[in-house]
C-alpha cells in the first residue's frame, strides 16, 4: 500500500477538520511477521505491545490541547487500550465519555479481527474505569442482531456463504458458552485455515465502505448542530484497513472476495488524521 495521499479530498493528514480518526497503537499481531498470524486464533483481538502503548501515550500532547466534544472507539481490545491511554490525562476527562461503536470495527480479514471474549473486555473497559467507556449504543445494536455480542463480527462476513457462516457461529457459540476455550480456539483456527484457502478476507471492501457510510450518517445526525464548528473535535479510534478503504478515491461497486486496490493510504500506528464527513 502506498503512503501517498495524492491530495485526496476525503481526508487530510492534519487536525484541521472536526472529525479526527486515530489508528490504534502497535499490536502483538502487527509485530508478528510470520504470515501464519492470519490464521492464528491465539492472536484474536490482539492487544497492544509496549511500543503500541508508547504510541498511544505520545498522542496525549496533541489530544490534551483539543476541545473534545465526543470520542468514539471500535469494540476491539487494541482500540480500547489505545483510547484509554491516549486520553487518560485529558484536562476535562471527567466530562468525556467514550462510546463504543460497532461500525468502527476493522475489515474482517484475519484472526486478529475475531473477538474472543468481549464480555471480559467490557469488564476491563467500563464506566468505572479512569476513562469512562460507554457500551450502551453497542448493547442496543447487539439486541437487534442475530449474533451474540462476542460474535458480532459475523455480521460483517458477507463473503462467507450464509449457511456456512451460521453453522460455524452456532458451533463456536456452543464451545464458548461451555467454557472450553481450548476447543473453541481449535475450531476457530480450523475455520480460519479452511476459508483462507479460498478467500483473501472475510468481508468485502464494498461492505466495509457501506457500513462506514452508515457511521458517517450517524455522525452527521449526532452533530448536526455543531458540524461546522471545527474547534469542537470528535475523535474516533479505529483501524488502518478500514481507513484505507473509506479514504480511497476508487468506488467499490461489487462484493468481490479477492479484490485488490492500488495506492491505498495506510495509516501508521497511532497516527491521527482528519476525515471529511
Amino acid at each position: 500500500m502506498s503512503n501517498e495521499t495524492n491530495n485526496n479530498p476525503k481526508f487530510s493528514r492534519d487536525l484541521s477538520g472536526k472529525f479526527l480518526f486515530m489508528r490504534h497503537g502497535q499490536t502483538i499481531y502487527n509485530n508478528t511477521p510470520d504470515l501464519s498470524r492470519r490464521v492464528n486464533p491465539e492472536l484474536s483481538d490482539s492487544h497492544l505491545t509496549e511500543e503500541g502503548e508508547k504510541q498511544a501515550k505520545l498522542n496525549q500532547n496533541i489530544i490534551n490541547n483539543l476541545n473534545l466534544e465526543r470520542v468514539y472507539v471500535s469494540p476491539y481490545y487494541r482500540a480500547l487500550q489505545t483510547v484509554s491511554l491516549a486520553i487518560e490525562n485529558y484536562p476535562n476527562l471527567k466530562d468525556i465519555t467514550v462510546m463504543v461503536h460497532p461500525y468502527l470495527s476493522e475489515i474482517l480479514c484475519g484472526s486478529h479481527d475475531f473477538l474472543v471474549d468481549i464480555k471480559k473486555t467490557k469488564k476491563d473497559f467500563n464506566m468505572n474505569s479512569k476513562v469512562k467507556i460507554d457500551w450502551s449504543y453497542f448493547d442496543e445494536y447487539v439486541k437487534k442482531s442475530k449474533y451474540d455480542e462476542n460474535f458480532i463480527y459475523f455480521e460483517n462476513m458477507n463473503l462467507i456463504d450464509e449457511k456456512d457462516k451460521n453453522e460455524e457461529y452456532l458451533i463456536l457459540k456452543k464451545l464458548y458458552d461451555s467454557g472450553d476455550m481450548k476447543k473453541f480456539k481449535e475450531e476457530l483456527g480450523k475455520f480460519l485455515v479452511e476459508k483462507k484457502k479460498i478467500l483473501l478476507r472475510f468481508e468485502s471492501y464494498k461492505h466495509a465502505n457501506d457500513r462506514f457510510e452508515k457511521f458517517k450518517e450517524y455522525l452527521r445526525n449526532e452533530f448536526k448542530d455543531t458540524i461546522s464548528d471545527k474547534d469542537k473535535k470528535v475523535l474516533c479510534v479505529t483501524h488502518s484497513s478500514l481507513m484505507s478503504i473509506v479514504t480511497c478515491s476508487t468506488p467499490f461497486l461489487t462484493d468481490i472476495a479477492n479484490e485488490k486496490v492500488d495506492n491505498l493510504y495506510k495509516m501508521q500506528n497511532g497516527e491521527i488524521n482528519t476525515l471529511y464527513i
